[in-house]
C-alpha cells in the first residue's frame, strides 16, 4: 500500500464522508466545496502501488462541482485531490455493497479582526496568533506602521480565539484576546492608554 500523505502549503481543507444505502452499485461521490479547484483527483483500491489514471482526465473540478464514480467493486480505496494551487489531501474510504459514500471538500471556516489605532502615539508592531500558539510570529505591519485614526485588517483567520499584541512608539505594549468568528470581522480599538474593544462588525 501507497504510504498516504497531507501536504497543505496554503490552506487547510477539511474531508467528511457519509454513506446512504441500496445503489445499483457502489460508487463514490465527490463534492469540491473548497473554494479552490482540484486539477486531479485518483481513486485506486489501497492494494495497488500506484494511483492509476486521473478520474478526471484534462479537465478540472471547480468549486461547486461534484464528481460520480460508480460502478465499483466493495472495499477500501485511497483517493488522492490535487488542486490547482499544489496543495494534496490524500485519504481512505470503504465502500459497502451498492453504496454512495461521499467525500466533501471544504474550506475551513474563517474570519478576520480589524485593529483600529484609537490613540494619539503610532503603533509600530502588530502580532496576532491563536491562543494556543506559543509564538506571536511576524509583525503584522512589516514595514508600515499604524500611525493614529488608521486601521489593519488581518484577513482569513481560523475561527477561535486569538491574542493581538501592539507596540507603540512610546515602547507601550497592549495585549488583547478577542474571538473570531466564521465570517464575521471582530472590531479592535487600541491606545496606549486603554484597550476598546469595539465587538462584532
Amino acid at each position: 500500500m501507497r504510504l498516504l500523505l497531507l501536504l497543505v502549503p496554503l490552506f487547510i481543507l477539511f474531508q467528511s464522508c457519509t454513506e446512504s444505502h441500496h445503489y445499483d452499485s457502489s460508487s463514490l461521490h465527490v463534492e469540491n466545496n473548497s473554494g479552490s479547484t482540484i486539477s486531479a483527483f485518483y481513486l485506486t483500491p489501497n492494494y495497488d502501488h500506484s494511483w492509476g489514471y486521473d478520474e478526471l482526465g484534462s479537465g478540472y473540478l471547480y468549486s461547486g462541482e461534484t464528481l460520480n464514480i460508480s460502478g465499483l467493486e466493495s472495499g477500501y480505496y485511497d483517493y488522492q485531490a490535487i488542486f490547482t494551487d499544489l496543495t494534496v489531501i490524500e485519504g481512505s474510504v470503504y465502500l459497502y455493497d451498492h453504496d454512495l459514500v461521499v467525500v466533501n471538500f471544504e474550506a475551513p471556516p474563517l474570519g478576520n479582526i480589524s485593529i483600529s489605532n484609537t490613540g494619539v502615539n503610532t503603533i509600530m508592531e502588530i502580532y496576532a496568533s491563536p491562543i494556543t500558539s506559543s509564538d506571536w510570529g511576524d509583525d503584522r505591519l512589516g514595514n508600515s506602521v499604524l500611525y493614529p485614526g488608521d486601521n489593519l485588517i488581518l484577513h482569513g483567520l481560523d475561527v477561535g480565539s486569538w491574542d493581538v499584541q501592539v507596540i507603540f512608539d512610546d515602547n507601550a505594549v497592549i495585549t488583547q484576546t478577542v474571538s473570531v468568528q466564521n465570517g464575521q470581522t471582530t472590531a479592535l480599538g487600541m491606545a496606549d492608554t486603554v484597550t476598546i474593544p469595539n465587538g462584532n462588525g
